[in-house]
């Protein structure tokens, strides 16, 4: 049984050569709050480094206590790992834009 017809739904195939992916910018809406943006995959990479910063810089200040270190990260507060905003649900997401191939916004 061959199934590279239905893992290429998942994963491209064949596999791209590096480097030849997201190149240009991308523009998505936000399916909860359906702001426009424009970003690209750096620019996400630099956003996601500095929310783990953040959360490192909790660590680093209440590291060798550990009834301390364990009540801080009790107190971190962040987005909804599925929609990027705090006080949301997945349920919330409702925006998609579904006219568009994927693979186009990976390899344009």
């Amino acid at each position: 049984m061959d199934l590279s017809d239905s893992i290429s739904h998942f994963y491209p195939h064949p596999k791209p050569v590096p480097g030849t992916m997201f190149l240009h910018p991308f523009d998505y809406r936000h399916p909860v709050t359906g702001q426009k943006s424009k970003v690209s995959l750096n620019e996400l990479a630099e956003q996601t480094i500095q929310r783990v910063l953040e959360v490192f810089d909790v660590v680093e200040k209440h590291y060798g206590s550990k009834k301390s270190l364990s009540e801080a990260f009790l107190r971190l507060t962040g987005p909804n790992l599925y929609t990027g905003l705090e006080n949301t649900r997945k349920s919330d997401m409702h925006i998609f834009n579904t006219k568009k191939e994927v693979l186009e916004l990976i390899f344009l």
